[in-house]
């Protein structure tokens, strides 16, 4: 078996990619509506998926009401308090050692 060495006949295969690109180009007008069906078709099928068809499945909700956990709510707004309180102090501390003790009431 033999192989035929590949030749590319680049002068025409300039040719060929230049009548193409002309013939698109003569008809840009129809490319452009060609386009603009697709995009329409396309954007309608994702329309129909995620608004149209969530919509229908939101009425099968499992029925699961949240609650609202006060007490791990309240804990941790006293842990966020702490937490205020540490960091007034240490700016409290922090100010009395740049000033020499002297601690400067800002109002």
């Amino acid at each position: 078996m033999k192989f035929s060495k590949l030749t590319i006949n680049l002068p025409k295969l300039k040719e060929v990619f230049s009548a193409i690109i002309w013939d698109l180009g003569h008809r840009a007008f129809l490319l452009i509506l060609l386009f603009i069906l697709l995009d329409l078709i396309f954007s309608g099928f994702i329309f129909y998926k995620y608004v149209f068809l969530a919509e229908l499945k939101e009425g099968r909700a499992s029925g699961k009401v949240l609650k609202f956990d006060a007490e791990g709510y309240y804990d941790a707004l006293d842990l966020l308090n702490k937490n205020v309180e540490k960091d007034e102090n240490l700016i409290q501390i922090e100010e009395e050692y740049l000033t020499g003790g002297e601690v400067k009431e800002v109002k």
